[in-house]
């Protein structure tokens, strides 16, 4: 066996051997392929044959040749098993495992011929069969490797030929499979390169060849970019491959499939770079297919839908599409990426501002038409198209009809245009042509709503016709704020185009329209008509009317007349007529463009100057015009300028001369607040005396008043001179005397120099450049980055401030400011309240190096003075840091040897908000020179503080913590006449924005009263200062006014309270409420007015009607009437407290009285003055004074009231007041018994408001009795009898008759008038222990019963001898009668019988009053007991009779603390004042102790009995 296997083994071994030999080689092949080619008749060529080492069959260089003599395939190794080759010579092409190195295949297909070349060398291995049997050829093997092969076919009956060209083939075929015409195949792996450059990395498929159908299933296509998944079957007929694109029909299938367009344009140079992820079905032929469900997806790219395509593949053909579309969104970048360029690229740009879009419909798209009905919405709204175009290519002849929907569509957005909003609207367009002469086109719909200039329009209607370069359209409006209606025509046609239109306008709200913001009602009316001719403005000719123009503001309603404006051609020379009678009126002439009359004017004006370069504008130019200007529509659209009548503006501009002149002329121009007077405005650059002139008379501003303005400029040598003269400031005391140039240097920059000139401000005069030098002058060029400032020096006496520098572009600059021994109230503008002074010395440096800057600064104010205060040195450092973002400040006040005011720190403004942090040291710093601060509220601030304080935070609102105490400190309320005084040492604490005051003793100055201080000043910025202080007291002077002239005086007065007070509120509106009891020393007066009517006018207002509409100068307007201190005295009057109402000021009547009650009193600066409380009078008295004759003092009785209901003169008054006088009542008996005089009451009642007093008369005769006193009863019932007999005894002293009318009245009250001052005199300022009275009473002569009745002169006495007698008495003694030896007079003795003076006892002597006829003069005397009770109920008398003191004193205590409790806490802040009991009883006991002893002697007798 070994020997066999040996045998065997040495025979393979020499065969090997042998087969390696090339001539062998070489003679096996072609023996091989001799056989072959004489059995197959075919032509193949084995170069050569081996054999390996493994027993495999190596064939070199295979050939093969088609029938056409060309190559079919051709192979450079081949390599198989030895069995596979044994099968070949067998006639059986059956191999196992095949490799293939360098593969041919060339397959073409003859001119009108079907088979292909390998169709027919496949045909030569049939065995002879009938030729309607399938060919039994059969060529397999199980694995057949490729590596560097090449494929080509070739069709010459395609118009190009080369249909497949592959190189660089390689890959795996397993179960490979010739049968017949039929190839099989599992291709795995492949990758090949196209002859387009398209590299297929890998290629998997089940592939299957037959002469109808070619199969690619299971396919798996790799390239760089794309990754194919499905199956491709194409169908066909033999000939059909002739026409591959248009024949082969491709049925395919591709799932979570991957296309990079890029490697489109290997086939189809048409597409961009995008990639996207798809699936579809996909049926017909390359130039000709249907995707079906077809998905795809990229960013911002979604498209479902099914998509016809034509010509895809073929860029020779037009280009064709058709998409049925469930969802598309992309937007515009993507679509023009993804599309073929010959649609990407012809996407208008302006899609984009759609934003991501959302399209579902049908679009049918071609190369020059577009059909298209869908719903679109986008990011800036939706639409519906049905639209259809065609040759959109060409934009003479393409055409578009359809209907087009838009729905809250931003159109302003799209247009780029912000004045335009959303729109919806729907409207129907026919026409053709996209350019001005091809266009004709019609439009017509409505537009349901349109957004412009923030209103939305709606109900609009528009129809247009433009065809043949001729526009005809109109749009009308029903929108409830925009009615009108606009149609007109425009001819294009012709050489010269035709305008005519005309706009009917019912309504426009400019207002609502959002066209005017001003007033708040602006309606426009009226009829336009404009009918001109031209292509430009230049050559426009017509006329514009403007008729029945109507414009509603809130003021009136403006109505201008017809306004025209007409142009006309004389050959060349234009006129433009403007006429309105109400707006302006004029004309223009000349030959000029619109366009360039600015440049004209530019280049009159720098033809000055040498170096000037002019714009370049056509020759031949020439204008005139003249022109008055109306104030009406000045007064429309400008409310607050006003131009006076006769205001002209003339002039004219020749531009090849370069000569330019104009004159405006006004008496008056208001604006803004602002007046100026005399307006001249004169300009001829040609001029050999001026180019410029400029007069204005006056000039009144809120800041700052001028007058005599005058500007004047002249040309000299290139340089234009100006020179300028005015006076200005308060009383016009400050005088400006300017002198300047300007000129161009050889450079072509500007210079502007100051010439000498004088500044006369503040009563100080300063020259600017006084030496006259050629520094003093700023260089700069066009575009302001470079500018050089050459030393500016502003000078006075020794004083000089210097300012010098150069700035380069943004990041370099250098500023010097230098101020030289100035004093500052000399340079610093007029502050309210502030005066400053001294003299400042120090430099500001700013530099900036390549964007980083170095700041310095060093100000050193000498003698700093603040109100004539002087308050010592100031000195402050500065310095930044390169960003100028940080700055280390340290400032030092210095009084004599004291440091007053040091603050160290630093300044941050890096942020949004700018810091601060700064340590403060004060010692004994004056802060008297800021009382003005106060205003008018609160003055005479003073006081030296002392402390520590950091201020940190925001620099426009810092933080403060610290601790300062007040040395002298005090403040003067001149509203009040109150001056207070701080105690020394007084603490205030500092925190946040915050000054607190913590137990500081205030006292009066005047009387030293007392009170303590307690609440906060808090700022914001140190410029709203708010008040909220706390002041408690037992007794502080709070007012202390005098009455002065003027004729609105509401009060005056002295006022004590005990109680609370609060300040609040800010400086310049503070409320000072007051709540407590009046104190010993409170007199209150109220003044009214003599004049007719009495009345508070003060919150009428008269403002200009355009104000009131100005919100600004409203709100103004109510701020201001707040401002001012108000008071609000909420009080309890005791009777310590005196309460006088002048009545009549001129003439001195007044009732006063004290008592109690609680009144609320609110004040203020601005006129207010309002009460509300109760008084009820315990004493008092009315001094009736008229004419400088009546004196009459009437005794006010107890219990009058008087009730406040706010206004205080209109107080009701329910008063009654006794006069008490002797009167013989005989001329009103008419009988002989009655013959002297008797105790006579006069009294008044007082009622109704105090503005308007209802005075009632009574008389009253308390010791009158029986038949007597009731007869007078009766005769004096009348009212008016009453009133007659009253103002008689008033005036005369006596009883009258109606004839009883004399001299007597004149004589009497003068007595009175003269007794009442002798009593004054005799009683001065007595202590009321003895207090002696004269009387004289003048006789009535006329008594016919007793014609010598005689004056009387008489004594009273009146003494309190001790706490418990008093006596009263009165002596007469007869004058001028025929008895004067007759003396009559009564006396009282009073003793009190108990501590309250209630039990009386009474001893008396007193004359008799009636004396009859013959009778001498009789006396009565009596003794008598009087017990007294007060009281308002029953109750209240059971009480009083039958009960205790004690007890009622305990019940009243107990009461009063219940009441005491009741309060507290009413309100925000409730002041109470504190309260003695036994205080006030003693005061109840003086005061009827008082009242008992000023009881006349009739009401002594009436209470003894």
């Amino acid at each position: 066996m070994k020997r066999i296997v040996l045998a065997i083994l040495l025979l393979f071994i020499f065969l090997v051997i042998l087969f390696s030999i090339p001539a062998v080689q070489t003679a096996v092949g072609k023996k091989a392929t001799n056989w072959i080619n004489d059995t197959y008749k075919t032509n193949i060529n084995i170069e050569r044959i081996g054999l390996k080492w493994n027993g495999d069959i190596s064939l070199k260089n295979i050939y093969i040749e088609d029938y056409l003599k060309d190559t079919l395939i051709h192979v450079n190794t081949l390599e198989t098993s030895i069995l596979s080759f044994n099968n070949l010579i067998n006639s059986k092409l059956e191999f196992g495992a095949v490799n293939v190195d360098g593969l041919i295949l060339n397959i073409n297909t003859e001119k009108d011929s079907i088979d292909t070349t390998l169709d027919v060398f496949i045909a030569k291995f049939d065995t002879e069969t009938p030729d309607d049997t399938p060919s039994d050829f059969l060529l397999k093997t199980s694995k057949m490797r490729l590596s560097n092969g090449k494929f080509r076919y070739r069709d010459q009956n395609n118009a190009t030929p080369n249909m497949l060209d592959f190189t660089e083939l390689s890959g795996t075929v397993n179960d490979f499979k010739v049968e017949g015409p039929s190839v099989y195949g599992d291709v795995r792996k492949l990758t090949f390169l196209d002859s387009n450059g398209l590299r297929v990395n890998e290629m998997y498929a089940k592939f299957q060849y037959t002469l109808t159908q070619m199969r690619f299933d299971d396919l798996i296509v790799k390239t760089d970019g794309s990754i194919l998944n499905g199956f491709v079957v194409f169908d066909y007929d033999r000939e059909d491959f002739a026409n591959f694109l248009d024949k082969v029909k491709i049925n395919a299938t591709f799932t979570d499939s991957e296309l990079d367009f890029s490697e489109l344009n290997y086939f189809y140079d048409e597409f961009g770079n995008k990639k996207g992820a798809f699936s579809t079905e996909l049926t017909g032929v390359l130039n000709d297919f249907t995707t079906k469900n077809f998905h795809f997806r990229s960013p911002s790219t979604l498209i479902k839908g099914d998509i016809h395509y034509k010509n895809l593949l073929n860029s020779s053909r037009p280009f064709y599409m058709k998409g049925d579309f469930d969802r598309f969104t992309s937007n515009y970048y993507q679509m023009s990426s993804l599309l073929p360029n010959i649609l990407g690229k012809n996407l208008p740009t302006s899609l984009n501002k759609l934003g991501q879009f959302n399209l579902r419909g049908v679009t049918e798209i071609t190369e020059t038409t577009i059909n298209a009905d869908v719903k679109i919405d986008t990011e800036i709204g939706s639409s519906i198209l049905d639209v259809k175009f065609k040759n959109v290519s060409d934009n003479i002849n393409a055409s578009y009809i359809g209907e087009i929907v838009l729905q809250d569509f931003n159109i302003g957005r799209y247009l780029e245009d912000e004045t335009l909003g959303k729109v919806s609207l729907d409207v129907f367009v026919d026409g053709k042509g996209f350019t001005e002469e091809s266009l004709n086109t019609e439009v017509v719909g409505k537009v349901t709503k349109l957004g412009y200039n923030k209103y939305v329009y709606k109900g609009l209607s528009v129809s247009g016709v433009l065809k043949d370069q001729l526009f005809d359209g109109n749009l009308s409006s029903s929108d409830p704020n925009a009615k009108f209606n606009f149609q007109g025509l425009a001819n294009f046609a012709g050489e010269i185009n035709e305008f005519r239109f005309k706009a009917s306008i019912d309504k426009l709200d400019l207002y609502k329209l959002n066209f005017v913001k001003r007033d708040k009602t602006s309606v426009l009316q009226g009829d336009v008509v404009i009918d001109v001719v031209g292509n430009t403005i230049d050559n426009m000719a017509g006329d514009i009317f403007f008729k029945k123009i109507a414009y509603t503001n809130q003021n009136e309603t403006y109505s201008f007349e017809n306004f025209n404006i007409n142009s006309e051609f004389d050959k060349d020379i234009r006129t433009l007529t403007v006429d309105s009678p109400d707006i302006i009126r004029g004309t223009v002439t000349g030959r000029f463009h619109f366009d360039e009359v600015i440049d004209l004017v530019q280049n009159s004006v720098g033809s000055i100057y040498t170096n000037y370069r002019p714009i370049e504008v056509l020759p031949n130019q020439y204008l005139t015009f003249n022109f008055k200007i109306y104030n009406k529509i000045v007064d429309v659209f400008l409310p607050d300028v006003e131009l006076s009548k006769n205001t002209s503006l003339r002039g004219s501009i020749t531009g090849d001369e370069n000569r330019f002149n104009l004159t405006f002329k006004t008496p008056q121009i208001i604006a803004y607040g602002n007046t100026i007077d005399n307006v001249e405005i004169q300009i001829d650059n040609k001029n050999p005396i001026f180019n410029t002139y400029i007069e204005i008379a006056d000039i009144a501003t809120k800041w700052y008043d001028a007058k005599e303005f005058s500007l004047i400029n002249t040309t000299l040598n290139d340089t234009l001179f100006f020179k300028t003269e005015f006076k200005g400031g308060k009383g016009f005391e400050d005088n400006y005397n300017l002198s300047f140039y300007h000129t161009i240097n050889e450079t072509n920059k500007s210079v502007v120099g100051i010439k000498k000139s004088d500044v006369s401000f503040r009563g100080y005069k300063w020259f600017v450049n006084e030496k006259n030098d050629r520094k003093n002058r700023f260089i700069f060029n066009k575009t302001l980055d470079s500018i050089f400032i050459e030393k500016i020096v502003m000078s006075h006496e020794n004083e000089e401030i210097d300012l010098e520098g150069q700035l380069f572009g943004e990041n370099n600059k250098s500023i010097k400011l230098q101020f030289i021994d100035v004093a500052l109230e000399k340079i610093t503008p007029s502050i309210d309240s502030i005066r400053l002074g001294g003299k400042v010395n120090g430099k500001l440096d700013v530099k900036q190096i390549n964007g980083g800057y170095v700041p310095k600064s060093n100000l050193n104010i000498a003698d700093l003075i603040v109100n004539g205060k002087e308050l010592g040195n100031l000195t402050v450092d500065i310095s930044g840091d390169d960003r100028l973002e940080s700055f280390d400040v340290n400032a030092k006040l210095v009084n004599e040897t004291i440091e007053s005011l040091v603050a160290v720190g630093n300044i941050n403004v890096s942020g949004e908000v700018n810091t601060i942090n700064v340590d403060t040291t004060i010692d004994k710093f004056d802060i008297s020179p800021f009382s003005a601060l106060g205003e008018d509220i609160i003055t005479d601030i003073r006081g030296l503080i002392s402390g520590e304080a950091k201020i940190t935070g925001n620099l426009n609102n810092p933080t403060i913590n610290g601790e300062l105490s007040i040395l002298a400190g005090g403040l003067y309320i001149p509203y009040l006449n109150v001056d207070l005084d701080m105690a020394n040492s007084s603490i205030v604490k500092l925190y946040d924005q915050t000054f607190e005051f913590a137990d500081v003793t205030i006292l009066d100055t005047q009387d030293y009263t007392k009170g303590q201080l307690n609440g906060t000043i808090t700022h914001t910025g140190f410029s709203d200062w708010r008040l909220g202080l706390n002041i408690t007291t037992d007794r502080l002077l709070v007012l202390n006014t005098d009455e002065n002239n003027d004729e609105e005086t509401l009060y005056y007065g002295t006022g004590y309270i005990s109680g609370e007070a609060t300040i609040e509120g800010p400086t310049d509106a503070l409320t000072i409420k007051v709540s407590g009891d009046t104190e010993k020393g409170t007199s209150l007066k109220i003044p009214i007015s003599d004049v007719a009517s009495i009345g508070d006018a003060s919150f009428i207002k008269f403002v200009n009607k355009k104000d009131f509409y100005n919100p600004e100068v409203q709100e103004d307007q109510v701020l201001e009437d707040f401002k001012g201190l108000e008071l609000e005295f909420d009080i309890g009057i005791t009777p310590d407290a005196e309460v006088e109402i002048v009545v009549d000021k001129k003439a001195g009547s007044t009732i006063k009285g004290s008592g109690f009650g609680s009144l609320l009193i609110q004040i203020n600066t601005n006129g207010k003055f309002n009460m509300w409380g109760d008084f009820i009078t315990q004493k008092g008295e009315y001094n009736f004074k008229y004419g400088g004759v009546i004196n009459k003092k009437f005794i006010v009785k107890p219990e009058g009231t008087i009730t406040w209901e706010g206004d205080p003169l209109r107080a009701q008054l329910n008063l009654e007041a006794v006069y008490n006088l002797n009167a013989n009542p005989d001329v009103l008996l008419e009988t002989p018994t009655y013959n002297r005089k008797v105790p006579t009451e006069v009294s008044i009642q007082i009622t109704g408001s105090l503005d308007q007093i209802e005075p009632k008369f009574n008389i009253n005769f308390p010791n009158a009795k029986g038949v007597a006193k009731s007869e007078l009863d009766y005769l004096l019932d009348d009212q008016d009898k009453r009133r007659l007999q009253a103002l008689s005894l008033l005036s005369q002293g006596r009883f009258v008759n109606q004839v009883n009318i004399n001299q007597s009245a004149i004589t009497g009250n003068l007595i009175e008038t003269a007794t009442g001052i002798i009593n004054d005199a005799l009683t001065g300022d007595g202590n009321g222990i003895l207090n002696v009275g004269l009387n004289y009473s003048q006789a009535d002569r006329y008594n016919q019963l007793n014609p010598d009745a005689a004056d009387q002169l008489g004594f009273t006495v009146s003494s309190q001898i001790s706490e418990r007698i008093t006596f009263n008495g009165k002596i007469g003694v007869p004058v001028g009668g025929v008895a004067q030896t007759a003396i009559v007079g009564d006396a009282e003795i009073e003793i009190s019988l108990n501590e309250d003076r209630t039990l009386t006892a009474k001893i008396f002597n007193k004359q008799n009053q009636i004396q009859y006829v013959g009778e001498i003069q009789g006396f009565t005397q009596g003794i008598g007991l009087s017990y007294q009770v007060d009281f308002n109920t029953l109750k209240e008398l059971v009480d009083k009779v039958f009960k205790g003191k004690k007890k009622m004193a305990e019940e009243k205590q107990k009461k009063d603390a219940e009441e005491e409790k009741a309060k507290a806490g009413n309100g925000v802040v409730n002041f109470t004042a504190k309260e003695t009991p036994k205080k006030e009883k003693s005061t109840k006991e003086e005061n009827k102790t008082d009242k008992k002893g000023k009881e006349d002697d009739s009401n002594k007798d009436k209470k003894d009995e």
